[in-house]
């Protein structure tokens, strides 16, 4: 999930993307980035597989104090 897969016996190709395919029956294979994240050059739509971590946003500080 949420990307499509074709198992042909023991053979396993893909992703592919889903909007494609469900909207206009196309096998768009999906591209691969650092991070599990997964990019569609057709429709542009963008996919996190499960081996995805967010990045937390660091949050700058200060030692200021108010005297």
């Amino acid at each position: 999930k949420p990307s499509y897969w074709i198992i042909d016996q023991e053979k396993k190709d893909g992703p592919f993307c889903q909007k494609c395919y469900d909207a206009n029956q196309l096998l768009i294979r999906l591209q691969g980035e650092n991070n599990d994240i997964w990019h569609c050059h057709e429709c542009k739509s963008i996919y996190y597989g499960p081996g995805h971590t967010p990045h937390q946003r660091r949050v700058r500080t200060t030692n200021w104090r108010n005297s």
